[in-house]
């Protein structure tokens, strides 16, 4: 290595640098064959940019660091990663025909599959490309990560393990990376004394009606194609009444997913998600989300309509001034949860305060030498329980604090009406209300600090 040129290599050796000392008295200049020299004797043999060591003999940069090879870094492998064939939650959404029916006939609720159909394909990680350092050795790069498979009842991965596929004919369901089929119980005619009541893990399919005293269970969605009378039905998922349902002042539906009915009727109806129906008359509805009206009636008039964000149709009320409730931005649930959750907290706090304590003395019996082995036991078991408790107040405090905000933004929540409101409508946002004294065509109700507001639609 020439005198008066130094080599050096960056701490991952994907760098080298010649630092020159400049020349004293008749000493000549570095030539570019001194550096390539000293290149060589310090071991760098890969990426040399011999036009940089050219232009640093021409034009020589001393006691600087500079960087004449550079090697060629690993680049990871992609991951692998999942290929859906399933839609995750699908909008389901009765059609409104040119003259303002709606037809419920042909919903696309239920997602059939059959036995060994593919659900998702899996798609295997690649490798890297390796690299090199200067000093010519080769870096090897990091694979890519290999995915999850998805996992469920009633599916089944491929012996190669490239698919994942269903393991029986019936309802698919994706929820992010899970997969899950659901057997499908099918009712040919009426649910009546010729059935019994239905109770079933998956899917409930009747082409007929549900007759009144009867009632239909289903771990999965429900959908009936006749009139439903007065009947309970509960679903975990979607309930679809593509004939509607006349409760006679006693039936009941309650949906974990979301309810579509061609009309309701003197009923009880619950759901977590959206609720669609073209008339709702003198019934009882509780909603998680939306309550839309559809098609060209679009009614509401009697009883109560209590939802989580917005109420919205085509007429509210009637002309007869008959009793109607609208209620939107409160959430039953919610409240229910919160109450619950700010008890538990208080019995949190007031459980710390008291290990809290406990611990306290007990330490200041321990530092004065007076704490037996006994009370040493009680100091551990009380050190841990309150911790237990310090982080089961920080969860709860979280959890009300989300709560919260998302039950303030019930006062955000709107009422509609393309149509009509008519006089004797009590309309309540948030903890605001009123009641409609005359009659507001094509509208929207806002809250507005302590008061409801007239808005444009």
């Amino acid at each position: 290595m020439s005198i008066g040129i130094r080599v050096s290599t960056s701490k991952d050796k994907l760098e080298a640098y010649l630092c020159l000392t400049e020349p004293e008295g008749n000493e000549g200049w570095y030539t570019e064959k001194d550096m390539f020299d000293s290149l060589k004797e310090g071991g760098i043999v890969f990426g040399i940019d011999e036009g940089i060591v050219d232009a640093l003999a021409l034009s020589p940069r001393y006691g600087e660091n500079v960087v004449v090879a550079r090697g060629t870094p690993p680049k990871k492998g992609d991951d692998g990663y999942i290929e859906h064939y399933i839609e995750e939650n699908p909008e389901v959404k009765p059609t409104v025909k040119p003259d303002g029916t709606v037809d419920y006939k042909d919903m696309n609720v239920v997602h059939s599959v059959e036995k060994d159909q593919k659900l998702c394909e899996v798609l295997p990680p690649k490798p890297g490309t390796d690299g090199m350092d200067v000093l010519g050795n080769e870096i090897t790069a990091q694979a890519g990560k290999a995915i999850s498979v998805p996992r469920g009842k009633g599916v089944k991965l491929t012996e190669d393990g490239k698919f994942v596929v269903a393991s029986l004919g019936g309802q698919a369901r994706r929820s992010g990376n899970s997969l899950e089929v659901k057997p499908v119980f099918e009712v040919q005619e009426n649910v009546d004394n010729s059935t019994g009541n239905i109770k079933f893990v998956g899917n409930v399919i009747v082409r007929g009606g549900v007759t009144s005293g009867f009632s239909i269970h289903a771990g999965g969605n429900v959908e009936v194609f006749g009139r439903v009378e007065k009947a309970n039905i509960t679903a975990v998922g979607d309930i679809v009444l593509h004939s509607g349902v006349g409760g006679m002042g006693a039936g009941m539906i309650k949906s974990g997913g979301r309810i579509y009915a061609k009309y309701v009727e003197n009923c009880t109806l619950s759901a977590h998600g959206k609720i669609t129906a073209e008339a709702i008359m003198h019934s009882t509805v509780r909603c998680g989300d939306v309550v839309e009206l559809t098609g060209r009636k679009g009614l509401i008039v009697g009883g109560s309509v209590k939802a989580s964000h917005m109420v919205k149709a085509v007429t509210i009320g009637s002309q007869f001034s008959t009793p109607t409730e609208i209620e939107v931005g409160n959430d039953p649930k919610s409240k229910d949860r919160l109450k619950e959750l700010k008890e538990m907290l208080d019995a949190n706090e007031a459980e710390e305060k008291k290990t809290r304590q406990a611990r306290e003395l007990l330490t200041k019996l321990d530092r004065a030498g007076n704490l037996t082995n006994e009370k040493r036991l009680m100091l551990n078991r009380t050190g841990r329980m309150n911790e237990k408790h310090k982080e089961k107040i920080v969860g709860l405090k979280e959890e009300i604090e989300k709560l919260e905000a998302s039950l303030e933004k019930g006062n955000r929540g709107v009422v509609k009406a393309s149509n009509y409101i008519y006089h004797g409508v009590k309309i309540s946002i948030g903890n605001a209300s009123m009641v409609v004294k005359e009659e507001l065509a094509h509208c929207s109700l806002k809250r507005e600090g302590a008061d409801v507001k007239l808005a444009a639609y």
